[in-house]
């Protein structure tokens, strides 16, 4: 049940296509007011474009209007904007599990931007993520701490919390709470869709040091942080860890209500394979407590729910 999806993929890099506006700034006019090229804004517009598509889950379109910002960026040699564009190609790549593509293209942005510059760290951190896709764990903890150290703006938070999540998978988990307490503090009134991956994965940690309680409040602190934002996947994912909690706690019955609620938010959302999980979690648990019919229901739901009826 630990998972942890990934969140805003394509706001952040709107918001750093945002920012870099000033830094593309080639030409002036009197008295110091500054003037974009015509190029420049529209290779800015089209990633914009493409960002909104692939908020909308529109891949194909959002990977077309990024190659298109790229080609005019490169048309007019403005290394960040293709940088940008080829970042946002990247996260598409492993979002469709196209990682061998992701990996080359996230290395050509790398290639186009000094560790100076002001988008390095969002470039590092999405070399991050492909690197632990690939299950390269040792590259993308090496990635994720460039990411970290290379932070001028307000993604302290983020970054953070991708070198926690990272360190969360290892054997090695020092250090892995102090980490996450920073994030927290980062981004608690800041982000708060960050600030529940804080949590939650303090939470995790909490659990697997059998500290059920602490685990038990982190994660509901994530729940509400999820639910105000009615970020959905989240919200599912929350209550299925506070169901693991509540069975590695022996709490039966509690974690029947988390994983009902949690197939019920899955369903909702059309997430079936989840939604599935969620049945068969339930049919294990009715089965240890040797209630049979109820087990047989959930099977047979979570059965149903796999062959598309």
């Amino acid at each position: 049940m630990n998972r942890q999806p990934c969140t805003s993929a394509f706001a952040y890099i709107k918001l750093s296509a945002l920012a870099m506006s000033a830094l593309l700034l080639s030409a002036c006019l009197g008295g110091g007011q500054p003037v974009r090229p015509e190029a420049q804004i529209r290779a800015e517009n089209l990633l914009n474009r493409g960002v909104k598509a692939g908020m909308n889950n529109d891949m194909i379109e959002a990977d077309r209007l990024f190659s298109e910002s790229m080609d005019l960026s490169a048309s007019i040699e403005d290394k960040p904007a293709m940088a940008m564009a080829l970042i946002n190609k990247a996260r598409i790549c492993r979002l469709n599990q196209e990682l061998g593509k992701a990996d080359k293209t996230i290395d050509a942005a790398l290639a186009l931007i000094e560790a100076d510059n002001a988008i390095f760290a969002e470039a590092a951190h999405e070399k991050a993520l492909i690197e632990l896709a690939l299950e390269r764990v040792a590259s993308a903890e090496k990635w994720a701490l460039k990411a970290v150290q290379a932070e001028k703006g307000d993604e302290t938070g983020r970054r953070l919390n991708l070198l926690a999540r990272i360190k969360l998978g290892t054997a090695n988990r020092s250090g892995v709470e102090t980490l996450l307490k920073k994030a927290l503090a980062s981004n608690a009134g800041q982000n708060n869709e960050e600030a529940a991956n804080s949590l939650r994965m303090l939470g995790i940690l909490a659990r697997e040091e059998s500290n059920f309680n602490a685990a038990s409040k982190h994660l509901t602190e994530a729940l509400e942080l999820d639910k105000t934002a009615a970020v959905s996947s989240k919200i599912a994912l929350d209550l299925e860890e506070l169901a693991l909690t509540c069975i590695k706690a022996g709490q039966g019955a509690a974690a029947v209500g988390y994983l009902q609620r949690a197939y019920n938010v899955n369903l909702g959302a059309g997430r079936t394979d989840r939604a599935a999980d969620n049945q068969r979690q339930l049919a294990s648990i009715f089965e240890s407590n040797g209630d049979r019919k109820n087990a047989d229901a959930a099977l047979k739901a979570a059965q149903e729910l796999e062959q598309g009826k």
